[in-house]
């Protein structure tokens, strides 16, 4: 899955076959205006969001353990989206729902900042 969410806003849900850029990038192209600030991980499929693609692109590094920044670069909102997410469903129905979620979810802003903050 692909989860965009805009600080203190919306949050967009689509499942997608894989991580490849040319999966991925349609969707940030649909849901994301250009010269936009962008925050992601350092997954090699989002590297030409920045300069080639006309969006403001800042990572953090998951891999070394980073989080935030000290510029204020962080995933912490959608990756907080997640958690919940996945705490409300049990492990047992968690097949059954991604394919009820396959159709793409748009979450209210109020939901998404109840579930970041509960993060």
């Amino acid at each position: 899955m692909i989860g965009m969410r805009e600080r203190n806003g919306d949050v967009i849900t689509r499942v997608v076959r894989n991580r490849k850029k040319a999966t991925l990038e349609p969707h940030v192209f649909a849901n994301v205006k250009p010269h936009t600030e962008i925050h992601t991980d350092e997954l090699i499929s989002y590297r030409d969001l920045g300069e080639f693609k006309g969006y403001w692109h800042k990572t953090v590094n998951h891999s070394a353990n980073q989080y935030a920044t000290a510029t204020g670069t962080t995933v912490n909102g959608i990756e907080g989206f997640w958690a919940q997410l996945k705490r409300g469903i049990p492990h047992s129905c968690q097949r059954e729902v991604s394919s009820e979620v396959s159709r793409g979810v748009r979450v209210s802003s109020e939901y998404a900042r109840r579930s970041a903050s509960d993060a």
